[in-house]
C-alpha cells in the first residue's frame, strides 16, 4: 500500500502514513509488514519492521529509520 500513495524518494513516518489515509488519526505506533514487493526507493521511519520489510526496503535503496519511544 505504501508503494501506491508514495513517490520514489519520499520520506513516509506517522503524519505521512495519516496524511495518505493509511493509518487512522489516533494511532502513534506503527509497524511495517510485508506483502508485497517494494517498488520505490522510500525512507520509512517506524517503531518496528518485519525482517522482510525492511530488506526490501533497504534493497530498493531507501532507509529504515526505527523510532524509539
Amino acid at each position: 500500500q505504501i508503494c501506491k500513495k508514495f513517490y520514489v524518494g519520499d520520506t513516509v513516518d506517522i503524519d505521512a502514513l495519516k496524511e495518505k489515509g493509511l493509518l487512522d488519526q489516533g494511532m502513534m505506533y506503527v509497524k511495517i509488514t510485508s506483502s508485497n514487493e517494494m517498488t520505490k526507493r522510500l525512507t520509512i521511519s517506524a517503531h518496528i519492521f518485519e525482517r522482510t520489510a525492511a530488506k526490501m526496503i533497504l534493497l530498493t535503496g531507501g532507509d529504515v529509520n526505527i523510532i524509539a519511544d
